[in-house]
């Protein structure tokens, strides 16, 4: 791993800004997919389609591509890599559960998920040390625009409040908080997010994310932010980085290091949608875990079924994982300490993969 050390120096610039280890876990999840044709398959070598900043009445996502951009390639070279640590495609046998192939094929979607999607709509809540917070978000690829709402929840008087509201638009973002009289406004009766009257939290939320907000919020920043992570990279190399060769050099190099930093920026969702951190700090020792089984939800949608264990901070903890099959987003986590206590639990309620955004929904940003 000697030739790879000069990675540290050429990115140490990243250093700053540490991410948040992920945790947390979850149940089954309401899905809905718009139904596209299905491309011709493509090339082991990747290429990435061009995609029209106006919304389009039908939204067809391939396997991506990805011509090695020449600056990327000269980077990658420098520090140590060749032509074969370029990303290769990776396939998933069904027949060969837990075998290396299809933990490869796994861990490139959940560290590269953001390939496999353009547009997404979704809403999970989290649970740490018996405090729940739920988080509504929208990203479309295509114009680089993204928003999320988290809520608190609380259990004593069965509510839920707004807290945060935070808006991406291309490397910029702005990071508000809810006005008093609009916090008001916004906090719901919350007894279940899976009841089925229209007139549920679930519903208003889902409604409200679809809507412009800045006029009901106090900004926390007096201008956009440029978001650090992204533009502290004038080009995203690791984005052509096999997942294989970034798990190998993984234990010699901060996860932070080994992330892609193309992504429409979100401040809590990103950790649901973009697990990679997740993967290359805990599940880079393949070892440390296994593919249990892979079914079909109810909307038709394959989940792959994985549990395993990791340290943290020196102490021993298992984990229970299932991941959308096409995309590696996160669909459900439960996370147990050595005593086999539940102490993160994660469940998306719902899933929306490439269905239409209506490009009003986004608060305009002025740089």
């Amino acid at each position: 791993m000697q030739k790879h050390r000069k990675t540290i120096v050429i990115l140490s610039a990243l250093a700053a800004a540490v991410l948040a280890v992920f945790s947390h876990g979850c149940t089954s999840a309401e899905y809905t997919q718009v139904k596209t044709p299905i491309p011709k398959e493509t090339e082991s070598t990747f290429q990435e389609t061009a995609v029209p900043s106006d919304p389009i009445e039908t939204i067809s996502v391939t396997e991506p591509v990805l011509t090695v951009d020449n600056q990327a390639f000269e980077k990658l070279k420098a520090q140590g890599f060749d032509e074969s640590d370029l990303r290769k495609k990776h396939t998933f046998d069904s027949k060969n559960l837990n075998s290396q192939n299809n933990k490869d094929y796994v861990l490139d979607r959940m560290c590269n998920s953001i390939d496999y999607f353009t547009t997404l709509q979704s809403s999970y809540l989290k649970t740490v040390n018996n405090r729940t917070t739920w988080v509504t978000y929208i990203i479309d690829r295509r114009i680089k625009k993204a928003k999320e709402l988290v809520y608190n929840i609380s259990d004593y008087d069965n509510t839920c409040t707004p807290s945060k509201y935070y808006c991406t638009d291309g490397n910029y973002h702005i990071k508000t908080l809810f006005k008093d009289n609009a916090k008001d406004k916004y906090t719901f009766s919350f007894t279940t997010p899976f009841e089925s009257s229209k007139n549920t939290a679930k519903e208003k939320v889902k409604e409200l994310i679809k809507k412009p907000m800045a006029n009901e919020l106090t900004n926390v920043t007096d201008k956009p932010m440029e978001n650090i992570f992204i533009s502290d990279r004038d080009i995203d190399e690791t984005m052509y980085l096999d997942i294989t060769k970034r798990i190998r050099i993984s234990e010699d190099f901060s996860a932070y290091f080994l992330q892609r930093s193309d992504t429409v920026e979100l401040n809590t969702a990103h950790e649901h949608y973009l697990p990679q951190y997740f993967v290359l700090s805990t599940f880079y020792n393949y070892k440390s875990w296994t593919i249990d089984s892979k079914d079909s939800n109810n909307k038709g949608r394959e989940i792959i079924h994985i549990s395993g264990t990791y340290k943290e901070n020196g102490m021993k903890k298992s984990i229970k994982l299932d991941i959308d099959k096409e995309t590696g987003i996160i669909v459900s986590m439960k996370i147990y300490n050595n005593s086999n206590t539940l102490i993160d639990e994660w469940k998306t309620i719902e899933l929306i993969i490439d269905g239409e955004v209506d490009k009003s929904v986004f608060d305009k940003i002025e740089v």
